[in-house]
């Protein structure tokens, strides 16, 4: 017989053949499912995130307007504007309690606030509704960086602002910001009031790791997930959120290169023209896809065992049975016309090997009848 190369037997291709079958079925199967496991996670990440931004701009916008309505409406309140002339006229310590007595009875009537604030251009002290500290002074602390904010960015503005709180100047509260109209002679006057805690970060997301932050159309953040450096820091500078200052879409997402890999979502609110973004972890978003890599594995695990198996049926079944008719056609080669023995096969083989049987029987008998 002709000798044949190792990759030409059938006992190599017959394996290879039925591996092929299965493995790049399975292999195929195991990576569309996974790819589409991650793209169905990472869609409920982006609506879930999308859900919660819009969620947090409605909370937040209803309570700030709460806030600058009151706010426009205690500066208009002719009483109020009275006990502040009378204070400037007479800054007694019995005219600060006044003013003070009343600023907290302001404050109490609106569960928003946390603190309001009153700078005087002229005068040295900034009166507040904090428990602990009702004066602050312009030299030093926490009154001297207000006056500095209130020199650099209040004065006779009506906006919102980041402010710091504390002598640390490491906390902030979104506060509004208004000029109160009293008289020229008085010199400006400025009311800042400051939201609660809980308020101004209803934009914090319920991701471990995630960072979430309102800004103005400008980028300016007026309230993060983070603590900030910097008075008015500009989130186009942040090369996370960058890129969502400059899409002209009202809402999207994006993959984000940080210290990490984040989804990052953004909503422009239509009433406010606020920008609403959020960022969450790629990994805390796919921990659950994670948890499905074992299952993936033990798919394609499965998927060679059965090619091991189906190999091994094959070969008993079908090479082993080749490789015994090849034997017996050498052995005819070579002048032995022997039958087969302890034929067991049944089917297409085993019709092959008794066929085989009665063309050695039917040779010998010609061969005999050619002797004689």
């Amino acid at each position: 017989m002709e000798k044949q190369h190792w990759y030409e037997s059938i006992r190599y291709r017959v394996p290879a053949i039925v591996g092929l079958t299965i493995l790049i079925p399975t292999l195929a199967f195991s990576f569309f499912t996974s790819r589409s496991a991650r793209e169905n996670i990472l869609e409920n990440a982006k609506h879930s995130l999308y859900t919660s931004l819009y969620g947090s701009s409605l909370l937040m916008e209803a309570s700030m307007e709460e806030v600058r309505s009151f706010s426009r409406n205690l500066s208009q309140n002719s009483e109020f504007l009275n006990q502040i002339i009378r204070y400037l006229s007479e800054p007694s310590e019995r005219r600060q309690k006044e003013l003070s007595l009343a600023l907290g009875q302001y404050v109490g009537e609106m569960q928003e606030l946390d603190q309001i604030y009153l700078i005087f251009e002229k005068s040295d002290q900034i009166l507040s509704t904090d428990f602990d500290q009702k004066m602050l002074s312009k030299a030093d602390g926490f009154g001297e960086k207000l006056n500095q904010l209130y020199q650099e960015y209040f004065f006779g503005r009506i906006d919102w602002y980041s402010l710091p709180i504390g002598e640390a100047f490491t906390d902030w509260r979104m506060a509004h910001i208004r000029p109160v109209p009293i008289p020229e002679e008085f010199g400006g006057c400025t009311i800042l009031c400051t939201m609660k805690e809980n308020l101004d970060s209803a934009a914090a997301l319920d991701y471990p790791g995630a960072l979430s932050a309102v800004t103005d159309y400008q980028g300016r953040i007026l309230t993060a997930s983070w603590r900030m450096e910097r008075f008015a820091e500009n989130l186009k500078e942040n090369s996370l959120f960058e890129n969502a200052y400059t899409q002209n879409e009202n809402n999207g997402s994006y993959i984000g290169e940080g210290e990490v890999s984040y989804l990052v979502m953004y909503y422009n609110s239509v009433e406010s023209g606020w920008k609403y973004v959020g960022a969450i972890p790629l990994s805390e978003i796919l921990e659950n896809f994670s948890s499905q890599a074992p299952r993936i594995l033990l798919i394609v695990l499965l998927g060679v065992l059965s090619i091991f198996l189906g190999s091994g049926l094959l070969y008993i079944g079908v090479v082993k049975p080749l490789n015994y008719l090849m034997r017996g056609m050498k052995r005819m080669e070579e002048g032995e016309l022997a039958p087969l023995e302890n034929i067991r096969q049944k089917g297409e083989i085993g019709a092959v090997l008794h066929s085989y049987n009665r063309m050695t029987e039917k040779l010998r008998q010609l061969i005999d009848e050619v002797y004689v």
